[in-house]
């Protein structure tokens, strides 16, 4: 299996305090995949493109001047090719408790609780972005969400507009399938692994960021289930090579 994926995102924040914020995010990707062989679910051609999309609105609310509470709720359409909206959603939030060391220091840790497309799922979340010194920082390279907790990246910022990062990051996209379906009419579709990275990433602009990330899924696993849940097909795909390109606005 082959996975390319396309993706931008938009988001804006406002805040009321120092330790208090309100934002909202929207994020739209296009996962394209490739499958190959004559045997297992490759064979049934299950999907070839994805759309997702989804609206997130992160809420920070302050207990003293160093802890604060953190509350991410956001709401995903995902589906395959021909697939209903009506059937896509998947709904939730992540919760975490954060302590700010410093004006660089920040780390968090709790759980997200996610439903819909026929399945429940629980994951933990750490939130962290902590300065190590003037140019490396360690932070989360991606946004906790229906898709997984936000991960680990060490980057490194080159402080002319060029920045690197080497991550890795749990993900499971779960999505719905058309009523056409030949693998499972009605049904869903899940491919999940742990991905590692690497991250080229130069800012436009102080608000517009354009992001290269060449990777590998590792561990890979695709799981088609029939509608109400129940699993059909499973395999392991080992492998796999990942392209993605990203462009960000911040407001």
């Amino acid at each position: 299996m082959r996975l390319a994926t396309y993706g931008a995102s938009l988001s804006a924040a406002y805040a009321a305090s120092p330790t208090t914020s309100v934002g909202v995010g929207l994020a739209s990707a296009l996962h394209r995949f490739s499958f190959s062989g004559s045997g297992g679910i490759a064979s049934l051609d299950p999907w070839s493109e994805v759309d997702v999309g989804t609206l997130s609105l992160p809420l920070r609310i302050g207990i003293d001047r160093q802890w604060s509470l953190a509350l991410i709720p956001s709401y995903q359409l995902a589906r395959a090719e021909k697939a209903p909206r009506r059937d896509a959603a998947r709904y939730g939030s992540v919760a975490a408790l954060t302590y700010a060391a410093g004006p660089r220091q920040f780390i968090g840790f709790g759980a997200s609780y996610y439903t819909g497309l026929d399945d429940d799922t629980v994951f933990p979340i750490v939130l962290v972005d902590w300065a190590i010194d003037e140019r490396w920082r360690l932070a989360n390279p991606l946004s906790a969400g229906p898709t997984g907790p936000a991960g680990l990246e060490l980057v490194y910022g080159r402080g002319d507009g060029w920045e690197f990062g080497v991550g890795s990051a749990y993900r499971s996209l779960r999505f719905r399938l058309p009523a056409a379906s030949a693998a499972a009419p009605g049904g869903t579709g899940t491919v999940s692994g742990v991905v590692g990275f690497l991250r080229a990433q130069y800012h436009v602009t102080p608000q517009i960021t354009l992001s290269a990330f060449v990777g590998a899924d590792f561990a890979g696993q695709i799981e088609v289930n029939a509608a109400g849940g129940r699993t059909l097909y499973s395999e392991d795909v080992g492998t796999s090579p990942m392209l993605a390109l990203s462009l960000s606005g911040r407001f």
